[in-house]
């Protein structure tokens, strides 16, 4: 199975719209991401959940606004967990991403690290080179692109068939297959579809190796 990044969104309440935003592309990147709304489940204890969340995550982005900023709260506890681990990591570890949801000061104890501007055209863009990076310190294997999730989208519906593939495609195709086992954009969470899907997209694969071989 391949790895997915493992991020956790760290922001205040009172910018859930916008976080649920971030969280569906992220997720919609094929990232995996641990957002409370979503993750914690009833019954959970979340101030235990929580913080092993941003534990586990190879990534943390905190999500500053006007309201998260001079907020008190479970949000500063947050952000002084993401700082403790922040320290155990080596030196040059891209863990701690700042991201800005609008215009406004960012905490004197997150300012070290560079803070992307998530309202700025260019913002979403460049907070996935930094997610790419750390995948690449970590040996997380590429995402795959938009035309390979686009071209596997279109086989898994018999929109195209392997026939019009080069062998070049179809050894994207297989990569595809692969990195797409977790990505909800085209898996369900039944773990039944997730290996149907696959063995679909496989035997696509392999038709089509055969075929341009």
């Amino acid at each position: 199975m391949t790895e997915r990044l493992k991020i956790f969104l760290c922001h205040s309440k009172e910018d859930k719209v916008e976080i649920r935003k971030l969280h569906n592309k992220l997720t919609t990147s094929g990232f995996n991401v641990w957002f409370d709304e979503v993750r914690l489940l009833p019954g959970q204890e979340w101030q235990l959940e929580i913080p092993k969340a941003v534990r586990d995550s190879h990534v943390v982005i905190i999500c500053l606004s006007q309201n998260s900023v001079n907020k008190e709260g479970y949000i500063q506890k947050e952000i002084r967990v993401a700082l403790d681990v922040a320290d155990e990591k080596p030196e040059g570890t891209i863990y701690l991403i700042p991201a800005r949801l609008q215009e406004c000061s960012v905490p004197s104890r997150l300012s070290k690290w560079q803070w992307v501007d998530l309202f700025e055209d260019n913002g979403y863009k460049m907070l996935v080179d930094s997610l790419k990076l750390r995948m690449e310190s970590l040996q997380i294997n590429e995402l795959p692109t938009d035309s390979e999730m686009k071209r596997f989208r279109q086989i898994d519906n018999n929109e195209i068939t392997t026939d019009s593939l080069t062998i070049e495609q179809v050894l994207s195709l297989a990569r595809t297959s692969i990195s797409i086992y977790n990505n909800p954009r085209f898996v369900s969470d039944n773990r039944e579809g997730k290996r149907e899907c696959i063995n679909r997209s496989m035997s696509h694969t392999l038709t089509g190796a055969c075929r341009t071989a």
